[in-house]
């Protein structure tokens, strides 16, 4: 009776990485490769502190998740491996060791 009167809208509001999701992988990676490639210490440090939450994030997600298959989450500690690389690289390059080992 109350549709007669006025329509019945719901209105549904979409997660913000859900919203966003095609632009997180681009930002994880771009972030990536500018740790590895850049000299800049600062943007070694901001880049390599989004990419580590990225990768953080994502892998505690997917590992407290009941949707995703065993299979997907044993591969998902390979992660670890990549996050303890930009870790190092960061070290490296925020300390200077970087520089001494280039011979600059």
């Amino acid at each position: 009776m109350l549709a007669d009167l006025r329509q019945i809208s719901v209105k549904t509001t979409t997660p913000f990485l859900q919203k966003y999701s095609f632009i997180l992988p681009l930002i994880s990676l771009t972030s990536m490769a500018a740790v590895y490639i850049s000299k800049n210490k600062l943007i070694v440090g901001i880049s390599g502190s989004i990419a580590l939450l990225f990768m953080g994030y994502s892998f505690f997600k997917i590992q407290g998740s009941k949707n995703i298959d065993k299979k997907i989450k044993t591969t998902m500690w390979w992660l670890l491996v990549v996050c303890a690389s930009i870790i190092a690289v960061m070290y490296f390059k925020l300390s200077g060791l970087m520089d001494e080992i280039n011979g600059n």
